[in-house]
């Protein structure tokens, strides 16, 4: 997951990067175990933090399935 790969890179635990984003660590773990997603406010604000896109924020099991469509060409 992207938003999981820019905490590691930026050298954050999952609390620091919660902080971060402005969000809580508890919906930041329930998001990326796929139980909760972001709103079009917060994906916007997260997205311009991480550099992320707000599609990746709000439907990230697409990203998922384009990195396995593109793996099995």
């Amino acid at each position: 997951m992207k938003l999981k790969r820019w905490a590691d890179k930026q050298g954050l635990n999952q609390h620091e990067a919660a902080a971060q984003l402005g969000i809580s660590e508890s919906f930041l773990s329930e998001y990326l175990h796929g139980k909760k997603s972001f709103g079009a406010d917060n994906a916007l604000r997260i997205s311009k933090i991480t550099g992320i896109s707000i599609m990746d924020l709000l439907f990230p099991e697409l990203s998922k399935r384009e990195i396995v469509k593109e793996g099995k060409s």
